[in-house]
């Protein structure tokens, strides 16, 4: 009998733990949170935003800045060896060094922002001490789809030929996603309107004017930039061809007055909602999803271009995607 009852105890402990435990911060104070600071281009609307994030959560923060990528995997050790609640990872450039870091540190905390974490091959990899923070960006590309399908089915302004565009980087999944929902938007309450879609592998400035003026060329009246580095020459193009443009990322309303609304990514609400969680003892590694249900991605105020009706009708949408009504796809339908 008694041995039995070692067995059982045995297995039922063994089972225990095997799930992890949630990280728990000390009730009596705030997490501190290290963060290594992205290099490159818009970085600095990035870091800003990942700080606005941690005043929100009023966390014990420390900047450590990266002028170039080379010294990442040297920043993150040094955030490391300071031993903070959370160190925080702000570029998908980062996502090699910051799984090496982490596994040389297995009893610290760590977070990759918009990016999943690759091991020594490059391969998606876990670490139960390693979350990353990744967008649903295909819920703002749904919201933006919808307008810019609403604008071409009331022929709105330079809206009237019932084709809109979109430009993304090859084989990036922020980009895929973004465009993903921009087109099930926009044929969600337009199933005829055209869609053309181009992508580009290097940050080449002039390149990408040259695609958009091509893709005015052939009658393309709104263009979306979903996530592309030379975004801003892609807008210039629209704005040279006499079109509307919606921006990614941040609200690029300033870029140019061709610029309707943008397609919001909130990095500062996910690491807000990420510390949040730390200090209450429900942070948890692994992909942790962020969109519209979160309030961490959305879109800008439109332009005084966009009718109010449209404006009611994307309130709508809004209320259906966080109450999983509509749920927008992070495929490209086939075809495009």
């Amino acid at each position: 009998m008694r041995r039995a009852l070692v067995a059982f105890l045995v297995v039922l402990l063994s089972g225990c733990a095997s799930a992890p435990a949630p990280t728990v911060v000390a009730a009596h104070r705030q997490p501190s949170v290290c963060l290594v600071t992205s290099a490159g281009p818009d970085s600095e609307s990035l870091n800003q935003s990942a700080q606005d994030g941690m005043a929100a959560s009023h966390a014990v923060s420390n900047v450590i800045e990266s002028p170039v990528p080379a010294v990442y995997a040297a920043n993150l050790e040094r955030c490391a060896t300071a031993r903070p609640d959370l160190t925080v990872a702000l570029s998908a450039g980062m996502a090699g060094a910051i799984w090496q870091v982490a596994k040389k540190h297995p009893s610290l905390q760590f977070a990759l922002v918009d990016a999943i974490a690759t091991d020594d091959q490059g391969r998606p990899a876990d670490l139960p001490n390693l979350t990353d923070l990744v967008f649903k960006e295909q819920d703002a590309g749904y919201l933006v789809g919808v307008l810019a399908g609403l604008m071409e089915s009331m022929k709105v302004g330079r809206a009237v030929h019932n084709r809109v565009g979109g430009f993304g980087v090859s084989n990036a999944p922020a980009s895929q996603r973004y465009l993903a929902g921009f087109i099930a938007g926009a044929r969600s309450v337009n199933p005829n309107v055209g869609v053309k879609l181009d992508w580009t592998a290097v940050a080449d400035q002039a390149g990408c004017k040259a695609i958009g003026a091509a893709q005015v060329r052939t009658q393309v009246d709104i263009l979306f930039q979903a996530g592309v580095p030379c975004g801003p020459s892609y807008i210039e193009a629209a704005y040279d061809g006499h079109a509307y443009a919606i921006g990614s990322g941040e609200d690029q309303a300033t870029l140019s007055p061709a610029v309707i609304t943008s397609a919001l990514k909130r990095v500062d609400r996910a690491l807000q909602l990420t510390l949040e969680r730390l200090a209450a003892g429900t942070f948890t590694p692994g992909p942790v999803y962020f969109g519209l249900a979160e309030d961490a991605m959305g879109f800008a105020q439109p332009s005084s271009v966009v009718p109010q009706s449209i404006l009611i009708q994307l309130g709508r949408v809004q209320a259906d995607i966080r109450t999983g009504t509509v749920t927008p796809p992070a495929v490209i339908p086939p075809g495009l």
